[in-house]
């Protein structure tokens, strides 16, 4: 005697094949024959060889008359079996031949419970991730929060990273991927090379990578040393190309603050382009003379440099600092703006005692670019800047020349050359940090 399943069209071809699956959840599949295998496909009677998706194994199916409706047997019907999937189709000669219609279903509550085994790997930098799939009868809500979330692995504690949910008319199936809180990559960042600060790009989870190295120093790349705690950290980044939320954040790894003079991250050398001043005294000059008549005479200063300006390229310390100040550095080395040049007042004296006569004459010249020779910097034959020049013949006259000069005597060639701020980025607090580039002699 043939079995009908849930209406008297579809007879059973066989027992149906049972599997256990997980969390006592079970899975059925039948094999059934239609009444009318020539016309139960059209799509006019579709509903004579198909149930609704997501119906029990035990509920009566009928088309067009209710007294085709089969009730299971006594013990028959498991519990929240539901129809997942339907599906019609010739056998083959070798499998009997005829019509076949195949439903298969799951055991389906209104409660989450795991398909398989949680799927446990530490690919992320060996943090634990535990990923799991889930199943539950349709229209069963998801609570499921990211970053809110928890899961337990031995004492660890993840947060939901990531949460895919499939939907459809039999059954809602979510797989979920919980991640522990921690740095999931740390990388050196080329992108601002330092000499004497290390840098880095940093992936977290969770929490920002500054937050995870306040209570759990973050480690350098391949090193068991940690990061100094005064690591300055930026402002950071949320990035989804993972498959989750991920923070990324830019850190400079220094073990001082950036107070005063700012933290040196930087130094190498450099050659620049400066010019040393020459150095202007004066020379001085006379003639005299005695002949037939009256003698005669006369002296003279003129100006003379000691050296010439020259333009040269000198080696230079190049230190790059990082600060909370806009402020350069004051420059002293090679700075023209507050030197005062060499300048020198020449004035003539010239008296005729005999004849009862007098002139004098004068003049005033600034030399750019020099430096005053100084008295006590005079050769050996008492040039400088400042200087006398006489000769005379008592009672007949006297020619004098005198040179007074003024300006500075000394230059510096030592100190910070140039200085340049150039703005950075702005730390994790929003702070606006800058980069000082100070050029050395």
């Amino acid at each position: 005697m043939s079995i009908s399943h849930r209406t008297n069209r579809l007879k059973l071809i066989n027992s149906p094949k049972v599997e256990q699956l997980q969390n006592g959840r079970y899975r059925l599949t039948f094999s059934l024959s239609p009444k009318n295998p020539e016309e139960d496909w059209y799509f006019a009677n579709k509903s004579r060889i198909f149930a609704d998706y997501g119906s029990l194994q035990s509920a009566e199916m009928f088309f067009d008359n209710p007294a085709d409706g089969i009730n299971p047997r006594t013990g028959e019907a498991y519990d929240d079996m539901r129809l997942v999937a339907a599906q019609s189709a010739p056998r083959s000669i070798r499998e009997g031949g005829g019509y076949i219609v195949t439903f298969v279903y799951e055991t389906l509550t209104g409660s989450f419970v795991n398909v398989v085994d949680d799927k446990i790997d530490f690919d992320l930098n060996s943090l634990t991730r535990l990923t799991r799939q889930s199943i539950a009868k349709n229209g069963t809500a998801y609570s499921g929060v990211i970053g809110t979330t928890t899961a337990t692995y031995g004492s660890e504690t993840l947060y939901l990273a990531k949460a895919e949910v499939e939907n459809n008319d039999s059954y809602i199936k979510v797989t979920e991927v919980f991640i522990e809180p921690g740095i999931i990559s740390i990388t050196p960042s080329n992108s601002t090379p330092f000499t004497q600060a290390e840098a880095y790009n940093i992936t977290s989870f969770y929490s920002t990578p500054k937050t995870i190295h306040a209570s759990t120093p973050i480690k350098r790349p391949g090193t068991t040393s940690s990061l100094p705690s005064q690591t300055q950290f930026f402002i950071p980044s949320e990035d989804n190309s993972l498959g989750f939320k991920t923070y990324k954040q830019y850190a400079i790894a220094i073990d001082g603050g950036l107070s005063g003079t700012g933290y040196k991250v930087s130094e190498f050398h450099e050659y620049f382009q400066v010019t040393d001043p020459g150095v202007m005294g004066t020379k001085s000059f006379f003639t005299s003379g005695e002949g037939a008549g009256t003698p005669t005479g006369a002296a003279s200063l003129i100006p003379f440099p000691q050296s010439l300006p020259k333009t040269r390229r000198r080696k230079a310390t190049v230190k790059v600092f990082l600060t909370t100040s806009d402020d350069p550095t004051d420059e002293a080395a090679y700075n023209h703006n507050d030197v005062e040049w060499c300048s020198i007042a020449f004035t003539n004296f010239f008296t005729d005692i005999e004849n009862n006569k007098s002139s004098i004459s004068g003049s005033f010249r600034t030399f750019n670019n020099y430096l005053k020779f100084t008295e006590s910097g005079g050769d050996d034959t008492g040039n400088s800047a400042t200087n006398e020049a006489k000769v005379e013949v008592a009672g007949v006259y006297t020619s004098r020349a005198v040179s007074t000069a003024q300006g500075n005597d000394t230059w510096e060639t030592t100190g910070v050359f140039r200085s340049k701020i150039a703005p950075f980025l702005r730390s994790s607090t929003g702070q606006q940090l800058y980069l000082r580039t100070d050029v050395e002699f």
